[in-house]
């Protein structure tokens, strides 16, 4: 008889054959959740060492990210029905991935927000407000670089970098907080971008400034470098780029830019057609507070009287010079004699109007023989394009009595010569309906709602009877640029012409 076989007892339920591979997407979880964790603990300790924060917003994302791929490992595994393992991977890799980023999350946003209130302060205590009280010095100070910057005070920057200030102060925003002062309103509009560079973090800040003349959209770029010749972080304002980026304007702010254009059409007028074209009479009437028709009036007339005397002296037979002025001065009076008694000549002229800034050890000699007298001469004083500027702006100030605008103009006597001296040309105008006018609009109330004026022209109807009332010029020669360049010079380069 045959014997019966048994079956095998199993010592366990499961079939020893069935296999769970891992979720791919957990192996994923875990091998993003462990860069997140490695990469946060270099950073940070690269941090304490070097005591400065090193803030990486891709750090937020890769927690995102594992945190994702550990829920979509968790939700495959579940749906699975068995045929794929790895939970506790899965579990693990969500647990790093929302610890770690909630705490870098926390580290980051915490130093976002300081460096953002460290640039805003900066911004606000001290550019505005030193602009406000008319101190440019001290808010050129902080467009320094704070290496370059390193123990000097407003004053010595001032002193080095005296060309730039004054480009400084001729920008339009400058020149808006300077009539405004204490009147102005600043207003934090909050932080457009921010970036982490070579140079340190770089800030956009939006302000809104609000005065009398309208409203203005300012950004500002600050720079926070961490360089290691500093002991801590330290702000600067970058001034490369255009500072306002919109502006709506009131009835008072048109009538300044208005008025400044046109000032700077007289100017430009003055010195390419006249100045630089030997037209001493035009050039000469347009240095009178007169009107323009006064100037044309009187030219025509002083002309007519100039040829008329000239016919008269030299029908007169008698050779001698007192019979010859006699005729003259019966006729026309004592002035005719001489036409430089109506139209000084340039050397006679560049002495009542050109004021050389005195130097230290006063005028040279050669300054007052040679330079000054012929500073007019034709082509010698224009606007310095030669000194890479592609325009040259006016720049407009408002006094009890008159408005002057002025523009910056170099001399350069003779090419190659590689001096030239720097001035700077003001108009002026003193019409009484125009100042009027401004008077009752800087005195009416405010703070005030702005209400933007949208009118085809305030300054119709208005004349402002522009003249060139000084030349101011410092009498130390500069080098031109260009032959800076060429000889490998220092900028500032000076020297005797």
């Amino acid at each position: 008889m045959a014997e019966k076989m048994q079956t095998p007892v199993l010592d366990r339920s499961e079939d020893p054959a069935r296999y769970q591979p891992l979720s791919l997407l957990a192996v994923a979880a875990v091998l993003v959740s462990g860069v997140l964790a490695l990469v946060i603990v270099v950073l940070t300790g690269a941090g304490l060492y070097s005591r400065k924060p090193i803030l990486e917003p891709v750090l937020i994302l890769l927690a995102l990210g594992g945190a994702i791929l550990a829920l979509a490992a968790r939700w495959h595994i579940a749906n699975s029905e068995g045929t794929r393992a790895g939970t506790g991977l899965a579990k693990a890799a969500l647990w790093i991935s929302v610890i770690g980023g909630l705490c870098y999350g926390a580290y980051f946003g915490g130093n976002y927000f300081a460096i953002r209130n460290q640039a805003n302060e900066v911004a606000l205590k001290y550019w505005f407000e030193p602009l406000k009280d008319g101190k440019h010095e001290e808010a050129y100070y902080y467009t320094i670089d704070p290496a370059q910057r390193q123990n000097m005070t407003p004053r010595d920057v001032a002193a080095r970098f005296g060309d730039n200030l004054q480009k400084f102060r001729q920008q339009e925003l400058i020149g808006v907080l300077d009539r405004a002062k204490q009147e102005a309103q600043i207003e934090p509009r909050g932080m457009e971008s921010w970036s982490k560079e070579s140079v340190g973090y770089i800030v956009n800040l939006k302000y809104l400034v609000t005065t009398r003349e309208g409203e203005f959209d300012v950004l500002l770029s600050l720079v926070g470098s961490d360089s290691k010749e500093l002991q801590r972080r330290e702000w600067f304002i970058q001034k490369s780029r255009e500072l306002i980026q919109g502006r709506r304007l009131t009835t008072y702010g048109r009538l300044l830019i208005e008025t400044q254009i046109n000032a700077d059409q007289f100017i430009r007028e003055w010195l390419a057609s006249k100045a630089a074209s030997g037209r001493e009479e035009e050039r000469y009437l347009d240095t009178l507070p007169i009107s323009p028709d006064q100037r044309r009036g009187r030219l025509s007339s002083d002309n007519l009287r100039m040829m008329i005397s000239r016919s008269l002296l030299c029908a007169a037979q008698p050779s001698c010079g007192v019979a010859q002025a006699m005729v003259g001065a019966e006729f026309f009076g004592p002035e005719a004699v001489d036409q430089s008694l109506y139209f000084p000549n340039g050397q006679t002229l560049a002495k009542q109007i050109i004021i050389p800034e005195q130097t230290k050890d006063g005028l040279s000699e050669e300054f007052k023989t040679k330079i000054w007298p012929h500073l007019l001469d034709e082509r010698v004083m224009s606007i310095p394009r030669s000194m890479a500027e592609s325009d040259i702006p006016t720049t407009l100030e408002i006094n009890a009595d008159e408005i002057r605008v002025s523009v910056a103009v170099g001399f350069q006597f003779s090419m190659p010569s590689p001096f030239q001296y720097k001035g700077r040309l003001f108009v002026t105008t003193r019409d009484p309906a125009l100042l009027k006018k401004v008077k009752e609009l800087q005195s009416a109330p405010w703070p005030a709602p702005v209400v933007v004026d949208q009118s085809a022209s305030v300054l119709a109807g208005l004349e402002p009877n522009w003249y060139v009332s000084e030349i101011r010029i410092d009498p130390t020669p500069v080098m031109d640029p260009r032959m800076q360049r060429m000889m490998g010079g220092a900028p500032g380069a000076g020297g005797g012409p």
